[in-house]
C-alpha cells in the first residue's frame, strides 16, 4: 500500500488521469482507508474544480497579433506548397 507521502506525490497526476490503472488502484485503495488523505484529496479536487471555473485572462494584444501573423505565414507556406504540387 502507498504511504501518505507517496500518495501526495502522485495525487495531481491521479486527478489528471495520467497514471496507469495499477497505480490508480493503489491510490484508490489508500484513499478508501485513510481519512486524512480523503480530506486532502477532496480539498484538492475542489480546488481544481474552482480553478477551472475561473475565466481565462485575456491574451495581450501584442501576443495575439504575433500568433495571428505566424498562423497566416504557416497557412500561406502550406497552401502555396499544396498549390504547387497540383
Amino acid at each position: 500500500m502507498l504511504s501518505c507521502r507517496q500518495l501526495f506525490e502522485r495525487l495531481s497526476e491521479f486527478l489528471d488521469g495520467e497514471l496507469s490503472e495499477d497505480v490508480c488502484a493503489h491510490i484508490r485503495a489508500h484513499l478508501s482507508e485513510c481519512a486524512p488523505c480523503q480530506t486532502f484529496f477532496r480539498t484538492l479536487e475542489e480546488t481544481v474544480r474552482l480553478c477551472q471555473q475561473l475565466p481565462s485572462p485575456p491574451l495581450p494584444e501584442e501576443v495575439r497579433r504575433d500568433v495571428q501573423e505566424r498562423l497566416r505565414a504557416e497557412w500561406r507556406r502550406r497552401f502555396a506548397r499544396s498549390e504547387r504540387s497540383n
